[in-house]
């Protein structure tokens, strides 16, 4: 049975975005996935949080600073 998904707002490999991890739990080498740039659905606003969908793999939602918020679904 898998490890859970990881996600984060962050830099991956120089790389600036959304990115799920998987195998980040284990010993060999975690796998990224860009799930979106650092401005999800063309808002300029900070996104101040992400939250993984815990019953729909790949998907995350998040809020902005002051704008409201998104949905992204890994491809």
């Amino acid at each position: 049975d898998g490890f859970p998904a990881f996600y984060c707002m962050c830099y991956v490999s120089g790389v600036y975005g959304f990115w799920q991890g998987d195998n980040v739990d284990t010993i060999t080498t975690p796998i990224w996935t860009s799930i979106g740039d650092g401005f999800p659905v063309g808002n300029f606003d900070y996104p101040s949080f992400i939250e993984g969908d815990s019953a729909t793999y790949g998907t995350i939602y998040g809020g902005f600073a002051q704008s409201g918020g998104f949905y992204r679904t890994s491809p």
